[in-house]
């Protein structure tokens, strides 16, 4: 719910700011309703509670300018690979091995867990220091880095 009760935040500095949660929810949705219909976000959230199957995936991320994964716990993302995939920068909670892949101010911004205020400030700090394009050509920067076609293979005779 982070980013939820993090949106009131936003929209204080980006009065046009609009959140798209995408994806099937794991426990019961309710919580965030609850917390959506509490803070008065009914007009400036997107919810698809779905399944979303891999030929789809481009529709959602070609609409945002930020993905926002504020995890609680996590390994690794899947998501977060697939935002860099897009060219799309990321704002990510400090858990698990999700640092590791974000280059901090270049390809997006980690910030700690929990911390709702972090989470509002680094958003809007994104929006008004209009970083999109620069971060987007860092993560094009980094895919060619990582790109299979660098990769050398030796063999031993």
């Amino acid at each position: 719910m982070n980013i939820i009760e993090a949106l009131p935040l936003i929209r204080k500095q980006i009065s046009n700011a609009h959140l798209l949660v995408v994806g099937e929810f794991y426990d019961h949705p309710q919580p965030y309703l609850d917390t959506i219909k509490q803070l008065e976000l009914g007009n400036n959230i997107t919810i698809i509670n779905e399944y979303v199957a891999n030929e789809a995936v481009h529709l959602y991320f070609t609409a945002a300018n930020l993905a926002v994964l504020p995890y609680n716990e996590a390994t690794q993302s899947g998501i977060l690979s697939i935002a860099y995939g897009f060219a799309k920068p990321v704002v990510i909670t400090d858990v698990g091995g999700l640092a590791e892949l974000v280059d901090e101010g270049k390809t997006g911004f980690i910030v700690p867990p929990h911390d709702i205020p972090k989470l509002a400030d680094t958003v809007i700090r994104y929006f008004k220091e209009n970083l999109e394009q620069a971060f987007s050509q860092n993560i094009e920067v980094k895919r060619q880095e990582n790109s299979f076609n660098k990769i050398r293979v030796y063999l031993r005779k």
